[in-house]
């Protein structure tokens, strides 16, 4: 009776401090901030606001781009806000980023469906025809054509579609992270190799690589909630590293974003995280 007795005070103490780590963990990640609100709202209501948010990045985007370039003068002693040729790279990579959420987006708001994927090549295809007719700039080629086909592919087969999908994206990563250079020169002829121009577009090319990645990996996974989950964790471990790395951290109001979604996304890896920074307190 007496083991037994014992035996049943320890679960009971067991799965109070369970309930105490869930209790904790939903505390912290129900704020009251605004964006910890924004999380709560319907996702269509999120993907309007979300929308909005990207096309004035994509439209306005020097709100972007020459704070970010003050910045990074400041921590590397260069003048690029002077420099037009690094105004306008770091202007149109904005915008490549902008309509890489534009993507994701619609990745999370389709579920990962066929829908999301076709939509998701859409967007990218008008990311290209605005580069092409508004900046009278070109976009790498094979890029263009392998865009075409991963289209065709998507409406005439889900199956064959998805894979195309995944794996365009995923070369795209590989090629963005190994040889940037490459499709940045492509687009840029003028960037001397070794200027500070050059090391600002090399810089916004790990970002693509980062972006690829996440999409490639939701449409494998569906858009899973884990998924979710672990590729906001991606995008703000990115954003950290560069912010630690010469001061190549976006600006303040994304970093904002990004961190109150992590906080604010209800998925098993953020509990996780969560459980266990309350824990190391």
């Amino acid at each position: 009776m007496g083991k037994d007795s014992k035996k049943k005070k320890e679960n009971n103490s067991n799965a109070n401090r369970q309930l105490f780590d869930a209790a904790a963990t939903e505390q912290v990640i129900e704020s009251n901030s605004i964006m910890a609100q924004f999380v709560k709202m319907p996702t269509g209501t999120q993907l309007i606001t979300l929308f909005l948010f990207n096309t004035a990045l994509v439209f306005l985007s020097g709100i972007a781009t020459l704070p970010w370039l003050t910045e990074y003068d400041k921590a590397n002693d260069t003048a690029n806000g002077d420099n037009v040729l690094s105004i306008t790279v770091a202007t149109v990579y904005f915008q490549v980023i902008a309509g890489f959420m534009l993507q994701y987006m619609s990745l999370n708001f389709f579920d990962g469906g066929p829908n999301a994927l076709l939509f998701a090549t859409f967007l990218m295809l008008l990311t290209f025809a605005k580069h092409i007719f508004a900046d009278d700039l070109i976009p790498p080629k094979a890029m263009m054509v392998l865009s075409v086909g991963l289209t065709a592919s998507l409406i005439y087969s889900e199956s064959i579609g998805r894979k195309a999908f995944i794996a365009f994206h995923g070369l795209n990563a590989l090629a963005f992270f190994y040889t940037p250079q490459t499709p940045l020169l492509a687009t840029f002829p003028h960037i001397a190799p070794g200027s500070d121009t050059h090391r600002i577009g090399l810089h916004f090319f790990e970002v693509f690589a980062v972006m690829e990645v996440v999409i490639a990996w939701m449409a494998l996974q569906n858009s899973s909630k884990e998924c979710l989950a672990y590729s906001f964790l991606l995008v703000f471990t990115a954003m950290a590293w560069h912010a630690v790395d010469g001061s190549r951290g976006p600006p303040v109001p994304v970093v904002f974003f990004c961190g109150e979604k992590l906080r604010g996304a209800k998925r098993r890896a953020t509990n996780m995280i969560f459980k266990l920074v309350i824990r190391m307190r």
